[in-house]
């Protein structure tokens, strides 16, 4: 395909080329590949990023008792993870975007690929290098969710921000065992005192093997920093290293225990790089800018390159026109009138580190503008 009179070029101002950024902090995210670190179903579809709800579930498990916290999302926690009626006794494990409990200790599951030296991403993909697509979808659709399949309209695996909330609005205290162990973490309602209870060990497995400590899978994927580098990250309550933050140091070929939700949806995380929803027009001329927020615990990186790309279909593959762009830049094209024109933003970050350059290639949302007679 071919956009007949369209041309790009890059503001007067911008040069065009290479940008260097060099930041201090974060492990190098290539090494964790090799082992690192009664309740009332009540309806109501699984609304959001998610899609519509999943009728009755599939009959594999029964609801779990829901506790509500009087959380202000309106959001009900389940007391027992998914394949328990025990808040002490760690529930089925799941590998992240697999709807089937697992007992597998390979290290490739239905979305990752594990080849013995790199991971690869067959969806849910922030980086291109490291997936065989790119679709820069950040939170499991409700097919891809265990809790929603398996329980049914209005379940899912929490998000981050449902992880964040519960920490927000409630009292964390230790409990132990009669001989003295630390066996959970009772989590109190500031808002009407009832409390909910997670188990602090066992239910993670990397290569089949127990960590010895409990991870709560969140449905979200980690889609900045240097978790995102291998499309590998995920985030997790990892009663291993915090009780009170989800952490994005986990991982989706680890298996993890889920403890659902019930009520509210699900919510992608923000990607790192964005275009201007309302790009200016000056004539023929369309100017499009951008906003990079990259997190500043990157490790040193040797190059980065920003791009704005132009389609006349929503096609991405398929486009126009490009024009590289410094960080937070505009781009300008020149475009016909009464026509409708999708653009995003896409960078390509390099980092060379132990004899290997590692490449992150990812891309803002598509978004979309008619130009008018």
């Amino acid at each position: 395909m071919a956009c007949s009179g369209i041309t790009g070029q890059e503001n007067e101002g911008n040069t065009a080329g290479n940008q260097q950024e060099s930041t201090q902090g974060g492990d190098d995210a290539g090494s964790e590949e090799n082992g690192g670190n009664g309740g009332e179903n009540g309806g109501g579809g699984n609304g959001g990023e998610n899609g519509g709800g999943n009728g009755e579930g599939t009959g594999r498990y029964d609801a779990p008792q829901l506790i509500d916290l009087g959380l202000p999302s309106g959001t009900q926690w389940a007391a027992s993870d998914l394949g328990s009626t025990d808040p002490l006794v760690p529930g089925d494990s799941f590998f992240w975007g697999e709807t089937e409990a697992s007992t597998s200790s390979s290290y490739s599951n239905k979305y990752w690929e594990y080849d013995g030296e790199h991971g690869y991403a067959a969806k849910y993909s922030v980086n291109m290098r490291q997936g065989r697509l790119l679709d820069m979808k950040t939170v499991l659709e409700a097919g891809d969710d265990a809790a929603a399949v398996n329980l049914g309209d209005g379940w899912r695996t929490p998000d981050k921000e449902a992880w964040e909330e519960l920490f927000e609005n409630c009292d964390i205290s230790q409990q132990f065992s009669a001989s003295g162990d630390l066996e959970a973490y009772v989590y109190t309602s500031r808002i009407n005192g009832k409390s909910i209870t997670f188990h602090t060990n066992g239910g993670c497995y990397l290569g089949g093997s127990d960590n010895g400590h409990s991870r709560y899978m969140s449905s979200n994927l980690v889609a900045q920093g240097e978790r995102a580098i291998l499309n590998n990250g995920i985030y997790a309550l990892d009663m291993g290293f915090s009780a009170y933050e989800v952490s994005g140091g986990n991982f989706r070929d680890s298996r993890m225990n889920i403890r659902p939700v019930f009520g509210g949806e699900n919510k992608g995380i923000g990607l790192p790089l964005h275009v201007s929803e309302n790009p200016g027009i000056s004539g023929s001329t369309l100017t499009i800018g951008t906003s990079a927020l990259f997190e500043e615990d990157f490790a040193q990186w040797n190059e980065y390159h920003y791009y704005v790309r132009l389609f006349d279909s929503p096609d991405r593959d398929d486009y126009c026109a490009e024009t590289e762009v410094t960080r937070n830049g505009n781009a300008s094209f020149t475009v016909s009138p009464g026509t409708t024109y999708y653009y995003l933003a896409r960078f390509v970050a390099k980092k060379r580190e132990g004899g290997y350059t590692y490449v992150w290639e990812g891309c803002s949302e598509v978004r979309s503008l008619t130009i008018g007679q």
